[in-house]
């Protein structure tokens, strides 16, 4: 079954990322397997400051482990990202 399939319909009533991330909160295995491994794919150079620091991080160590390590290994983009705002 697909994500969507196995999930409550309560976390599908928010945006499609606070829904993947209130899944891996639940006692459900196979959805918080696959939920993880979504979240882990739409890391990007764009994004990754902001979820490293954000509450979902900071609740989930593991992940916020596995987001320090991503900046680190694509550094060069992540600080190439942050120069395009200033």
């Amino acid at each position: 079954k697909s994500l969507y399939e196995l999930a409550d319909r309560s976390c599908i009533s928010y945006p499609p990322s606070n829904s993947l991330k209130r899944i891996t909160e639940l006692d459900i295995p196979e959805l918080k397997t696959e939920a993880a491994s979504y979240i882990q794919s739409s890391i990007m150079p764009s994004n990754i400051v902001a979820e490293l620091f954000s509450e979902f991080s900071t609740r989930h160590h593991e992940f916020q482990q596995k987001w320090i390590q991503y900046a680190i290994e694509h550094w060069v983009s992540v600080r190439a990202v942050g120069e395009t705002y200033r």
